[in-house]
């Protein structure tokens, strides 16, 4: 249980969603894409604000049985949230690959994601109406930005 709870809420927190960014930031500041640069930052900081902004709106306490201690707002999940715009981004950004590994870039950003938003469940920590609700929203950041990268060239 140990390396599960790690893997899934240590490594997928906002912690771990700041290290992913990070790195995708520097990615594209390396290959001089400075626009994609500055949209993802634009809809990693709006899914930030949205994110707590519908946790301090709504006021959803967790469930009551967690198998981990987990504090805050359950409503959207964050970890969710995080798990799809990232997935999303991932998917976009592999696009450039050759096949092979393109698909298990995508391959690994879907289940990843999904397996992030069902753990948040098994530990009880957030039902699946929360979970869902934070892989729309993380959905909706995603897929801003994959637009204004196709629309500001």
């Amino acid at each position: 249980m140990d390396l599960y709870v790690f893997v899934f809420t240590i490594i997928a927190s906002t912690e771990g969603f700041f290290a992913i960014v990070c790195a995708l930031l520097i990615y594209q500041v390396l290959k001089h894409r400075l626009r994609q640069a500055f949209l993802l930052s634009t809809a990693t900081l709006g899914l930030l604000l949205s994110v707590n902004g519908l946790k301090e709106l709504f006021k959803v306490e967790r469930p009551e049985q967690m198998l981990v201690e987990v504090t805050g707002y359950a409503f959207p999940s964050g970890h969710a949230t995080g798990a799809a715009f990232l997935a999303l981004i991932g998917c976009y950004l592999a696009k450039d690959f050759r096949a092979p590994i393109r698909y298990l870039i995508y391959v690994s950003c879907v289940l990843g994601a999904l397996a992030i938003g069902l753990s948040r469940v098994d530990l009880g920590v957030h039902t699946p109406l929360q979970v869902l609700a934070g892989f729309l929203l993380g959905l909706f950041w995603a897929g801003a930005y994959v637009l204004a990268n196709r629309y500001t060239r």
